[in-house]
């Protein structure tokens, strides 16, 4: 960043992160969806992240933007993942949207906190490929209609601006079209039960012919271009999980040294002397820092590629951020699941909800399949093949 300081961004990060954890386990207890956050959060400017400051953002670097993520999620992962398609949004209009557009949307993004949201997959098809989109636009005059339902719109009660893919009638064409999250015709089912992240708001929106004008319907889907959309949407969730283990981590250490037990063969006085605790406590803390490295490591080379974007460029960052996925997937399951044999039998109990943990990690974590991202890094390392390109890659 040229004139806003990295550490003064990851304060502020800090100190609004640290107002999200008071109610945190509350709010997934109860699938209380995060209203108030998220309205605080709007004001804090961070919406604006990766912004260019000549429209107001803070003209982030996409490591910072990772750490950022992190940070969240490390007291609430379901806020920090209403915030990763927003940040999709952001830089699907810097790569793909009219200057005029662009600029009218991302302006506001920085300095009125304007939220976008995705509204992408879709159920009851073949597969996750664009080709089978059965949400549809029409042209009609000087206008088009919009008309599909979508699912997992993450975030949609926050936001202000969902952005879609769609197929334009008679063409079989895909457009990115950006539309109000009240607009006439708009309609926001919560639906989402998944039993992690339960306060993402994660469900259905249904469109009815909304009217998209021409200039908010971008040609072509962006994330299917060479760019780097597809690795820095996947660098964060990677930093999510990170996120969750930091957490995990975080309360297993503050529940051993005041109430776990030693064990009895244990021949020590406290758990804080057992040495399976210990060992256990190390490792976790290893994992969690082995996995901070690899997500900033992906997030360095995502930097480094789109100061010079090249094929090469972009399929190292690919595949570095595949490997940070990996390690963070496993990191974070691993981590969360750790935290009972530590911990103990009674930290189990539901007045903890120490569980949310894993289940956020786990519902999150299948995001995309991990046996997939094995695949992409044999691939490049035994055969030289690039990764394909996609918002998953």
């Amino acid at each position: 960043m040229s004139t806003v300081r990295t550490e003064d961004v990851l304060r502020l990060a800090r100190e609004f992160s640290e107002s999200l954890r008071r109610a945190e386990s509350e709010r997934d207890r109860e699938r209380r969806f995060p209203h108030e956050e998220m309205a605080a959060l709007k004001k804090t400017g961070l919406l604006g992240l990766l912004v260019p400051e000549s429209l107001g953002g803070f003209g982030a670097s996409y490591e910072t933007a990772a750490e950022v993520m992190m940070i969240l999620a490390e007291s609430d992962s379901s806020i920090a993942q209403m915030t990763q398609p927003h940040t999709g949004g952001v830089e699907a209009l810097k790569v793909a949207g009219s200057p005029a557009v662009r600029n009218r949307i991302l302006s506001r993004v920085a300095r009125e906190g304007l939220m976008l949201t995705n509204a992408y997959s879709e159920t009851g098809t073949k597969t996750v490929s664009e080709l089978d989109y059965k949400t549809r636009l029409r042209r009609e005059g000087d206008h088009y209609l919009l008309s599909g339902t979508k699912f997992y719109s993450t975030g949609c009660f926050a936001a202000d601006m969902f952005f879609v893919p769609a197929l334009l009638e008679g063409t079989g064409q895909i457009h990115l079209v950006f539309c109000g999250t009240h607009d006439p015709g708009v309609t926001i089912v919560d639906d989402w039960d998944g039993m992690g992240q339960r306060t993402t708001a994660s469900g259905t929106t249904i469109f009815e012919n909304v009217v998209i004008p021409e200039e908010m319907c971008l040609s072509g889907d962006p994330f299917l271009h060479p760019n780097l959309l597809g690795p820095i949407l996947q660098v964060l969730l990677a930093a999510i999980y990170v996120g969750i283990a930091r957490a995990a981590l975080r309360d297993t250490v503050e529940y051993a040294r005041v109430k776990t037990r030693p064990w009895l063969h244990a021949g020590v006085e406290t758990a804080r002397q057992d040495p399976y605790i210990l060992w256990h406590i190390g490792e976790m803390q290893t994992l969690v820092h082995s996995a901070e490295a690899m997500v900033a490591r992906a997030a360095r080379s995502i930097d480094s590629a789109a100061a010079n974007l090249t094929a090469e460029a972009r399929a190292e960052a690919s595949v570095m951020v595949a490997e940070s996925k990996i390690v963070a997937t496993n990191v974070s399951l691993q981590v969360c699941e750790r935290l009972f044999q530590v911990c103990g039998t009674r930290a189990t109990r539901a007045e903890y909800n120490f569980e949310r943990h894993w289940r956020n990690a786990r519902t999150l974590t299948l995001h995309d399949p991990v046996d997939y991202k094995y695949k992409l890094v044999g691939d490049y390392v035994l055969n030289g093949t690039p990764p394909p390109i996609s918002g998953y890659t």
